[in-house]
C-alpha cells in the first residue's frame, strides 16, 4: 500500500512542494512545445550574478554594431541591487531584455533562443536542441588543477563535462588551456564541437575600457578611490571545499588588507575582488565595505585601472599580462594547496615573485620597479605563451566566425578522433563483486588506440565505489548522471510504471516513454554520438533504458549469470533482483546483442530467455583478466593485508595445516552453506584443515551461525572483503568454488593464474572455465560431492592430473571474443 501511495502522489507532490522539480517540469514543457527563434541570443554569466566576462564582451560588440542590429539580446540576471547600475545603460534599448533567472520567462528563453552564451555552466536540467547553437566561452586560463586531474571524487566536474559535451563552440585563449580541455577534461575523442583557440573576448574589454571613465563608475558604487593614486587589486581565488566555511577565508583577507593599507595606503588605492563563492559573506563585513569590488563589476574592465595585481592561484593574472603591469603572487598556503589541489605551472614560470607573508607583499610593493625589472624576461615569456592571440580584436574575429559563418582562418581545433570507435558503457555500481572485477580487467585490456571509452554511471557516494574507480584504466573517462530526469508528469508516471511492471504487453510497450529516455541521453551527452552503447552490468532496467536511448549504432546488454535463476534467487525472504531483471527481460528485444560471458552461459540464457529476444541476438564474450597485476598483487606481504583480521581471531594460513580458500559474495547462489557442511564432515577425518572465506554479503550472519552450530570457529574463518585477496589465496593449498550457478567465475581464472589447485561444482560456467576438468577438479553440486573433492585433495589425488593454465593465451582469446561481439 505504501508503494502504491508513493507511486500515485510522488510526482504531484514534487511538482507542488519542490521548486526545483516544478522548474524542471516547466522547462520540459517549453522545450517540447516551443520553437527556436532565430536572431535571439541568450546570455548568462556567473549564474546570472553579473554582466561580465566574454559573454558581456560579445554582447557589447553586437549591440553596438550596425551589422548585427537585427539580433534580440536576452540576459539572465539573478536579482537587482548591485546589478542595477551595470544594467542601467541597456534597459532603454528595444532589442535588449533582462529575465530573472529561474523564472518562467527564463525557462522559455533558454528553451527557444537560437544562440546560448555562457561563461561557465547552465543548470543540470538544460538540454541543447539540435537547432540551438551553444557557445561556452569558459572563464580563464587554468593555473590550478582542473577536471579529472583534481584529486578525489571525479564527479565534482560532472555538470562542467555535461555543458562541454553540449556546446557547439568552446573558447580557449591558448594552447595550454586547449590541452586542459582535451586531456584534463578528456574531451579528446568525444567532443563533437569546435575549440576556438583565438584568445578571450573578455580581454578586449581591458584594452578598450577608458580608465578615467571607469574610475568615475567605481566612485558611483561608493568605493573609496583617489584618482591621483595608483591602484592595487587583491584578487584571491576560491580555495575551500565548503561555501559554509567561507568566513575563514574572509577573516584572512581582512587581516591582510588592513595591514597592507596601513603600509602603502598613502600611495595606493587598495581594492579586493573575491571569488563569487566568497562574495555573499564578504559583503556583510563593514571592515572591507569601501574596498570590496561588487560582484556585478566586470573584472576585465576593472583591470584597466589596476596598476599592481596581487593574486594567488586565480586565472586573473593571465588576463592581466596584456597590461604589462606587475603581478605579485601571495601564496601563504602554498604547500598545503599544492598537495591538496595542485597547480600546472612551476614557480619559475610565474611572471612575478611568490610571497608567503603579507609583510613580504608590502615590501614587494615598495620595491615594485625593481621586481618588474627582475621578472621582465619571465613576464614576456608568459605573455608569449598565454596571451599571444589577445590583441584587443578577438571579439570581432570570433563574432565573424560564428554569427556570419564566414569561416575566416582561425585557430580552430576539432577534437573528435574519427578513426577511433566510441564506446559508452555502464559498469554497474562498481561495488566489490565479480562484475566490477571483470569491468576493471576489460579497461586494462581494451585497445585504446582503436577505442575511445566513456563510462556512464551514478555519482559515486561510497568509498568502496571510489576505490574501485581508482583501479579503472585512466585512459577511460567517467561521465556521471544525477537522478533528475527532465520529464513531464505523465512521463514520470509511465517511467515508474514500466520500472515496476516491465514492458511485456502491448499496453506497457505503448506506455514505455522512449522519447523521455532519449531526452535524458541528450541532457547527459548533448550532441555526442557513439558507435557502441553497452550495459555491462546487465541487472538494471533503470540503466538499460538509458543505454537503449543512446545515440549509438549498436546496443549491447551483458548477461553475467544464469539470469532466470538469478531473478528467482531468495535472500532473507526476498527476491532482490526479480523486479529489475523481469523488467530488463522485457526490453531485451530492443538490444542488438545479448552478451553472455561464456559459451555455456550463453546456451543456458538462450534456452531460458528465448521468449524475450530472437535467437541470433544471443552471443558471448569471455571475461578478460590482467595476469601481470594478479601475479604482482600475489607477491605482496600477507601480514600487511591481514593485520585488521587478526584482531578478530582469524589466523594466517600456515604450512602445518591443510588450507582451503574460497572467494565471492556471501550470497545463496554461491553455495557457501554447502561448503561449510561438507568441510565439517571432512574436518572429522582431517582435523588439521582450515577453510577461509573471502568476501562480504547478506548471508554473513547465517553463515556465522552455521559455523558456530557445527563447532568450526577454530577452523572456518569469514575473512571479509580484502583489498588484495591474492596473498591469502596463494598461502592456501586449494581454491574451492561451491556455486550453484555462475556466469563466468573470475575467481577461478584468478586462482588458475596463480597456478592453484582447484575444486569446483560441476555447473555449466565452472565446467566451461575449467574446460571439463582440464584445469581443476569438477565435483557434484552437493555437500557429498564437495566433501569427496576435499578428500581427494587431502589424499594428493589431484597431483599431476591438471594441465598448466597460460593466462596470456587465455586473455588473447577473451579480448578477441569481445571485439568480435562488437563488430559482427
Amino acid at each position: 500500500m505504501k508503494k502504491q501511495v508513493k507511486f500515485m502522489i510522488g510526482p504531484i507532490y514534487n511538482y507542488v512542494r519542490k521548486a526545483n522539480h516544478r522548474r524542471v517540469y516547466q522547462y520540459r514543457g517549453y522545450y517540447e512545445k516551443l520553437n527556436v527563434m532565430d536572431d535571439t541570443i541568450f546570455y548568462e554569466s556567473r549564474d546570472g550574478k553579473s554582466l561580465s566576462d566574454s559573454p558581456y564582451a560579445i554582447f557589447k560588440y553586437l549591440v553596438h554594431h550596425p551589422e548585427y542590429k537585427h539580433f534580440k539580446h536576452i540576459w539572465s540576471i539573478s536579482g537587482s541591487g548591485e546589478l542595477d547600475k551595470v544594467v542601467a545603460p541597456y534597459k532603454g534599448l528595444n532589442n535588449v531584455t533582462f529575465v530573472k533567472r529561474d523564472s518562467k520567462e527564463y525557462l522559455k528563453c533558454l528553451a527557444t533562443s537560437k544562440y546560448l552564451i555562457n561563461n561557465s555552466t547552465f543548470q543540470s536540467f538544460f538540454i541543447p536542441k539540435d537547432e540551438q547553437v551553444y557557445i561556452n566561452t569558459w572563464h580563464g586560463t587554468p593555473l590550478k588543477i582542473m577536471g579529472f586531474d583534481i584529486p578525489g571524487n571525479p564527479a565534482q566536474s560532472q555538470n562542467v563535462m555535461r555543458n562541454f559535451l553540449s556546446a557547439d563552440y568552446l573558447f580557449s585563449p591558448n594552447q595550454h588551456t586547449t590541452n586542459i580541455f582535451l586531456e584534463s577534461y578528456k574531451l579528446k575523442g568525444v567532443y563533437h564541437g569546435e575549440i576556438i583557440q583565438e584568445g578571450y573576448p573578455r580581454i578586449d574589454s581591458t584594452y578598450h575600457t577608458d580608465p578615467d571613465v571607469f574610475k568615475s563608475f567605481l566612485e558611483g558604487l561608493a568605493l573609496r578611490i583617489n584618482p591621483n593614486k595608483q591602484t592595487i587589486l587583491y584578487a584571491p581565488t576560491w580555495k575551500g571545499t565548503s561555501i559554509s566555511k567561507a568566513k575563514n577565508d574572509i577573516d584572512q583577507i581582512i587581516r591582510d588588507m588592513s595591514y597592507l593599507k596601513q603600509q602603502v595606503g598613502e600611495e595606493y588605492n587598495v581594492f579586493i575582488k573575491v571569488h563569487p563563492f566568497l562574495y555573499n559573506e564578504a559583503r556583510k563585513l563593514s571592515e572591507i565595505k569601501d574596498l570590496l569590488i561588487p560582484e556585478a563589476v566586470d573584472t576585465n574592465e576593472l583591470l584597466s585601472v589596476v596598476d599592481i595585481l596581487i593574486t594567488d592561484y586565480s586565472s586573473i593574472f593571465f588576463d592581466f599580462l596584456v597590461t604589462n603591469k606587475p603581478i605579485l603572487f601571495y601564496i601563504y598556503d602554498y604547500q598545503v594547496y599544492k598537495e591538496e589541489r595542485g597547480v600546472y605551472l612551476s614557480e619559475d614560470e610565474w611572471p612575478g615573485p611568490a610571497l608567503f607573508t603579507i609583510q613580504e607583499v608590502s615590501a614587494a610593493v615598495r620595491e615594485i620597479s625593481k621586481i618588474s625589472d627582475e621578472y621582465k624576461q619571465v613576464y614576456q615569456a608568459a605573455k608569449d605563451k598565454f596571451t599571444a592571440h589577445d590583441d584587443g580584436n578577438v571579439t570581432p574575429r570570433i563574432v565573424q566566425y560564428i554569427f556570419n559563418e564566414s569561416k575566416t582562418p582561425l585557430n580552430v581545433i576539432q577534437p573528435l578522433e574519427t578513426e577511433k570507435k566510441k564506446i559508452l558503457i555502464y559498469p554497474g555500481g562498481l561495488r566489490n563483486n565479480g562484475i566490477t572485477s571483470s569491468f576493471i580487467n576489460l579497461t586494462d585490456n581494451i585497445d585504446f588506440n582503436k577505442y575511445d571509452v566513456s563510462i556512464y554511471m551514478n555519482t559515486p557516494s561510497s568509498n568502496e565505489t571510489l576505490k574501485n574507480m581508482e583501479k579503472v584504466n585512466k585512459q577511460a573517462r567517467f561521465l556521471f548522471r544525477d537522478d533528475f530526469a527532465v520529464n513531464s508528469l505523465y512521463e514520470d508516471y509511465c517511467d515508474k510504471f514500466i520500472h515496476h511492471s516491465g514492458a511485456h504487453t502491448a499496453i506497457t510497450k505503448k506506455l514505455y516513454p522512449e522519447n523521455a529516455y532519449k531526452r535524458e541521453f541528450q541532457r547527459a551527452f548533448g550532441k555526442t554520438k557513439f558507435d557502441y552503447a553497452i550495459d555491462f552490468s546487465g541487472y538494471s532496467l533503470n540503466w538499460a533504458k538509458y543505454i537503449l536511448a543512446a545515440d549509438a549504432d549498436k546496443k549491447l546488454c551483458y548477461m553475467h549469470n544464469d539470469l532466470l535463476s538469478d531473478s528467482e534467487r531468495t535472500i532473507n525472504g526476498r527476491k532482490p533482483h526479480r523486479t529489475n531483471l523481469r523488467g530488463l527481460f522485457s526490453v531485451y528485444n530492443r538490444f542488438d546483442k545479448l552478451v553472455s560471458v561464456s559459451t555455456g552461459t550463453m546456451e543456458l540464457n538462450r534456452n531460458n530467455l528465448s521468449e524475450f529476444a530472437e535467437e541470433f541476438k544471443f552471443d558471448y564474450a569471455m571475461n578478460s583478466i590482467n595476469p601481470e597485476k594478479i601475479l604482482k598483487l600475489g607477491n605482496e606481504d600477507i601480514i600487511e593485508h591481514f593485520k585488521s583480521s587478526e584482531k578478530d581471531g582469524i589466523l594466517v594460513p600456515s604450512e602445518n595445516h591443510l588450507n582451503f580458500v574460497t572467494m565471492g559474495r556471501l550470497s545463496p547462489e554461491k553455495g557457501q552453506d554447502n561448503l561449510i557442511k561438507a568441510f565439517a564432515q571432512f574436518h572429522q577425518d582431517f582435523s588439521n584443515s582450515r577453510l577461509y572465506f573471502i568476501g562480504e554479503g547478506p548471508l554473513r550472519n547465517n553463515l556465522e551461525k552455521l559455523i558456530a552450530e557445527l563447532q568450526l570457529k577454530e577452523s572456518v574463518f569469514l575473512v571479509g572483503q580484502l583489498e588484495n585477496p591474492f596473498p591469502l589465496m596463494k598461502k592456501c593449498d586449494c581454491f574451492v568454488l561451491s556455486s550453484h550457478y555462475e556466469g563466468q567465475p573470475m575467481v577461478l581464472l584468478e586462482a588458475m593464474t596463480h597456478g592453484m589447485k582447484i575444486i569446483a561444482t560441476d555447473i555449466v560456467a565452472n565446467r566451461t572455465v575449467l574446460e571439463n576438468g582440464k584445469y581443476g577438479l569438477l565435483v557434484e553440486n552437493s555437500i557429498e560431492g564437495l566433501k569427496q573433492g576435499l578428500t581427494q585433495l587431502a589424499r594428493n589425488e589431484l597431483n599431476n592430473k591438471l594441465d598448466e593454465f597460460i593466462p596470456e593465451e587465455y586473455n588473447k582469446k577473451a579480448m578477441a571474443s569481445f571485439y568480435q561481439v562488437l563488430e559482427r
